[in-house]
């Protein structure tokens, strides 16, 4: 990342580092140029064992919820990096230990200072703690839904009134 005048790069790698979710970067060749402490923690592998390989040396071994190899026809990033548009995807990748994680994938494109396409950035969640929180937060929601519908059917008999 080149350094901006108000913040140096150990700022940004430090940023990045700070995230829960997996963040990496990969040129136009998909060879992985970052990889943050989130994406260390998540799939397994040190960014030593990640950074300078290509991604579809398929080490992560993503796959769509049927099981369909996406690096072989499907590859968020690569068609990023072809067309220069944003991706989402729900995949599933392999830990370096051997289980299957569900992943929520978002992917978009890095320029350079003149709009093209160098590169992409993949940042990717681990699903099963975002359902966890929801689970969490769920029991809270009926708790304040009756007064939410006491006041609407207030509302609506002052409006019919």
């Amino acid at each position: 990342m080149p350094d901006s005048p108000k913040f140096s790069t150990s700022f940004h790698e430090k940023l990045l580092d700070s995230l829960y979710d997996g963040v990496y970067f990969v040129d136009q060749d998909r060879r992985i140029t970052y990889w943050n402490h989130g994406a260390e923690t998540l799939t397994g592998y040190t960014a030593s064992d990640a950074v300078g390989r290509q991604c579809f040396d398929n080490f992560l071994e993503h796959v769509d919820e049927g099981g369909c190899a996406l690096c072989v026809n499907d590859c968020p990033l690569a068609a990023t990096i072809g067309d220069g548009q944003r991706r989402e995807a729900e995949v599933y990748l392999r830990h370096k230990a051997g289980h299957r994680i569900p992943v929520s994938v978002r992917v978009a494109p890095l320029r350079d200072t003149e709009g093209l396409v160098v590169g992409a950035v993949e940042i990717f969640t681990d699903v099963q703690v975002s359902n966890y929180c929801g689970r969490i937060a769920r029991p809270a929601i009926p708790a304040i839904h009756p007064t939410a519908d006491r006041v609407a059917r207030h509302a609506g008999a002052r409006r019919h009134a």
